[in-house]
């Protein structure tokens, strides 16, 4: 048996820093504390202005990014918050529990505005398309479901024998859906 090693045309990238041995650390701007319990799920708003934190303490927290402070603690859910997703305009937000519940709440006062029931299972993944139309979520009931945003209707299920989905998407121009399973 005769073996060739071949050499790769380029230089193999490195992933543990500076060839010179020093490691560069940054140290935060803020740190957030308040939840009582693990956070499991963090979103920026479009704006960039606040954060929205979801626990295992069931709470939604809005977080002020410049002060590092927290503007309100959002209850509703009475599991953990698994997920959290802003809709492109930065008025919504929508979150994920392990009850399997999506719940929606307005951003300007926390009010919680709706609750989408549809899902057997933890909410993994949420998002909101770009043009603001649709959600879509994923679950540990092993099904994609896709919601109108402006009746928050249910309008489509995907459920083609799935292993377990860990992640939703969408595209940039709204028009396509990619999700991650587990193999």
């Amino acid at each position: 048996i005769l073996t060739v090693e071949l050499s790769l045309p380029f230089e193999q990238p490195t992933c543990n820093g500076p060839s010179n041995g020093s490691l560069t650390t940054i140290s935060p701007v803020h740190t957030l504390d308040g939840h009582t319990d693990k956070v499991l799920s963090v979103d920026f708003s479009p704006d960039g202005d606040l954060v929205a934190s979801g626990s295992v303490d069931n709470t939604l927290r809005l977080w002020r990014v410049v002060q590092g402070s927290l503007l309100r603690t959002m209850r509703g859910h009475p599991f953990p918050v698994l997920s959290t997703k802003f809709s492109p305009n930065g008025a919504i937000l929508a979150t994920g529990s392990t009850d399997g519940t999506i719940r929606i709440w307005r951003v300007s006062d926390g009010k919680l505005l709706r609750e989408l029931h549809g899902h057997a299972g933890h909410i993994k993944s949420l998002d909101i398309s770009n043009d603001g139309r649709y959600l879509v979520s994923c679950a540990d009931d092993f099904t994609v479901r896709l919601w109108l945003m402006n009746s928050y209707r249910l309008i489509q299920t995907i459920d083609e024998g799935m292993l377990d989905i860990t992640s939703v998407t969408f595209s940039p121009d709204s028009k396509a859906i990619a999700w991650s399973e587990i193999d």
